[in-house]
């Protein structure tokens, strides 16, 4: 069985030299070091030569080096500082610091690493498939790293957006209780979205304008499996308070960008979370520059 490794390395690099030497440059990219602790339950058997240039010691830490194909195929980005009154907002968001303490340990973040494919069923409302086309186009404009498409055949989808009213009743997802515009979602152990089908029951909603409004909403909660927060205004989409006509706005669009952004750390629990910011943020005050490390 291939040994699973983590996906992300906080790495801490203090540069003395010019960055504009492309050598140089590729030469950082392969030469890694994760913590000693790190290293001997990665490589529990395997002894460790303290000799020049395999270790360093870094902030009380001794840091050995990793040199195999594991990371060479790796890209380091720097770290993407954020003022503390967001980063609560979005721990609360994607790790429910604040509104449930006793699942914050638990929650890992999740978002989709794949291209999200949507697929909508022959019956589908022309003006609810238009306008959830028209939204998904536009965030995914907005975020480099969150592909959408739509697909014609189901085979092809991850994701399925379908209503129910009197002349359809077919249920893509049974677990989703009925009468509400609500999504259920998959996810891998590593906390990787791939799966998804969001269910509009139009058979209680009046107003169609109304159904997707709701819908939207949970288009965009699914990006992240987000929860409602108390932090923000109760116009925003991910805001816990009531609002007759939510939109998205700036600090819902700020925190999704956030969440795919390669300068934070991914598929972490709130823990882990923490200690990398309070790292990196020690890290940036005392001269150096913080990056973290993903596959390309």
């Amino acid at each position: 069985m291939k040994k699973k490794f983590p996906l992300v390395l906080l790495i801490f690099i203090s540069f003395t030299f010019s960055l504009n030497s492309q050598k140089i440059e590729r030469k950082t990219r392969k030469r890694v070091y994760i913590k000693i602790s790190d290293y001997k339950k990665k490589y529990p058997n395997k002894p460790i030569e303290f000799v020049k240039g395999n270790y360093q010691i870094f902030e009380n830490d001794t840091l050995i080096l990793i040199d195999n194909e594991e990371f060479l195929n790796r890209i380091s980005v720097p770290y993407e500082e954020k003022d503390s009154t967001f980063l609560e907002i979005y721990k609360d968001v994607v790790y429910m610091k604040y509104i449930k303490p006793q699942a914050k340990f638990k929650t890992k973040m999740k978002l989709w690493k794949d291209e999200i494919k949507i697929f909508f069923p022959k019956k589908t409302d022309k003006k609810i498939k238009k306008s959830l086309i028209k939204f998904s186009k536009t965030l995914s404009k907005e975020v480099d790293s969150l592909k959408i498409s739509v697909v014609k055949n189901i085979e092809d989808s991850n994701y399925i957006i379908y209503q129910l009213d009197d002349k359809n009743n077919f249920k893509y997802e049974p677990k989703i209780k009925d009468s509400i515009i609500g999504y259920y979602t998959y996810w891998n152990n590593k906390g990787e979205l791939n799966n998804c089908r969001l269910q509009i029951d139009l058979r209680k909603y009046k107003s169609l304008d109304k159904a997707i409004e709701l819908a939207k909403n949970n288009f965009f909660r699914s990006l992240g499996y987000f929860s409602s927060t108390r932090l923000l205004d109760k116009e925003a989409l991910l805001s816990y308070k009531y609002a007759p006509n939510k939109k998205i706005t700036e600090i819902d669009l700020e925190i999704l960008k956030y969440h795919y952004s390669y300068g934070i750390c991914k598929f972490t629990d709130l823990k882990t979370f923490e200690e990398n910011h309070k790292r990196a943020k020690a890290t940036l005050k005392k001269g150096h520059k913080a990056m973290f490390s993903h596959h390309y």
